[in-house]
C-alpha cells in the first residue's frame, strides 16, 4: 500500500486537479487504518470536486465506521436531494440505523434501496430490446436476466420472464 500512496503522491504533484488520484490516496488512507487522515482528505477532496459523488459517499461511509453518525446523516441528506435514486445513499443511511440499533429504520433504508435498484432494472430491459432489435438475441436475454435479478416485484418478474421466454 505504501508503494501506491507514493505513486498517488507523484501524479498529484504533476496533476494536483486529477481527482481520482486523490480519492484513490483517500482510500489508501482509509484502508490502512489512517481513518482520520482519510476523512479530513475527503472534505477536501467534497470542497475541490462538489460534482464528486463517489467521493461524498465514502467520505459518509468513513463517517459511519467511525460513529461520526450525525455528520454523516447531514451529509447523506443532502447527497438524497440530488441522487434520490441512488441505492449507495439509503443502504448507508441503513448502516447508520444499524448502528444505532434501530431495526426498523434499517429494514426501511434496505427497502428504499432494492427499490432504486429495481428502477435501475429498466436500463437493462431497455438494453436487452435494443440488442434484440439488432437480433442480437443472446446478449438481449443476458440483460434480460440481469433485470430479473435486481426486481422483486412479482408481476414485474412475470414480464421479465415472459419476455425471456420469447428469446427461446
Amino acid at each position: 500500500m505504501k508503494a501506491a500512496e507514493d505513486k498517488c503522491n507523484e501524479v498529484l504533484r504533476h496533476s494536483p486537479d486529477f481527482m481520482q488520484a486523490w480519492f484513490l490516496k483517500a482510500k489508501i488512507l482509509f484502508y490502512t487504518d489512517r481513518k482520520k487522515e482519510a476523512i479530513k482528505l475527503l472534505k477536501k477532496i467534497k470542497i475541490k470536486f462538489p460534482s464528486f459523488v463517489d467521493g461524498k459517499l465514502f467520505l459518509a461511509k468513513a463517517l459511519i465506521e467511525t460513529d461520526q453518525l450525525e455528520e454523516a446523516n447531514k451529509l447523506l441528506y443532502n447527497l438524497s436531494q440530488d441522487n434520490g435514486n441512488d441505492y449507495r445513499v439509503y443502504r448507508l443511511y441503513s448502516q447508520i440505523a444499524k448502528k444505532k440499533k434501530d431495526l426498523k429504520r434499517n429494514l426501511d433504508y434496505q427497502k428504499k434501496a432494492e427499490q432504486c435498484l429495481e428502477e435501475s432494472a429498466m436500463v437493462f430491459l431497455d438494453l436487452a430490446s435494443v440488442y434484440r432489435n439488432f437480433g442480437l438475441h443472446e446478449i438481449s436475454r443476458s440483460y434480460l436476466e440481469k433485470a430479473e435479478k435486481l426486481v422483486a416485484n412479482k408481476e414485474a418478474k412475470k414480464v421479465i420472464l415472459s419476455c425471456m421466454e420469447e428469446h427461446k
